[in-house]
C-alpha cells in the first residue's frame, strides 16, 4: 500500500497508486495478486490508476503494447467485485495530490 489511514469510526483504509505502465507490469508478473492480498484487515482499498492509456479504435493501449481495452476493463471489474476495492483514475501523480 502507499497509503495508510486511520478513519474517523477507527477502521482502516488503504491506497495503492499505480501509473499505466507499472499496472501492465504488475498484471503481467503477477504482482498485483500479492499486492491484493496485502489489503487484508482494511476496511477501505483504493486503486488509483494514473496516467493516459491512449486507447486506440480498436482498443489497444499506445502506452502499453499489446495491452487491451477489454483486458483494462476485465481487470477493473475483478478488482471492484471479487476484491470489494474502489478504482479512481487521475492523469498524474500531480493529478493525485
Amino acid at each position: 500500500m502507499d497509503f495508510l489511514w486511520t478513519c474517523h469510526d477507527g477502521t482502516f483504509a488503504g491506497a495503492q497508486r499505480k501509473e499505466v505502465r507499472d499496472l501492465v507490469a504488475s498484471i503481467r508478473g503477477d504482482r498485483i495478486a500479492r499486492e491484493l492480498g496485502q489489503a487484508e484487515g482494511l476496511e477501505h482499498c483504493f486503486l488509483i490508476v494514473e496516467g493516459d492509456w491512449g486507447w486506440s479504435a480498436a482498443g489497444e493501449s499506445s502506452r502499453c503494447r499489446g495491452f487491451q481495452r477489454a483486458q483494462f476493463d476485465g481487470i477493473l471489474i475483478s478488482i471492484q467485485v471479487e476484491h470489494g476495492w474502489k478504482v479512481l483514475h487521475s492523469t498524474s501523480l500531480a493529478d493525485t495530490a
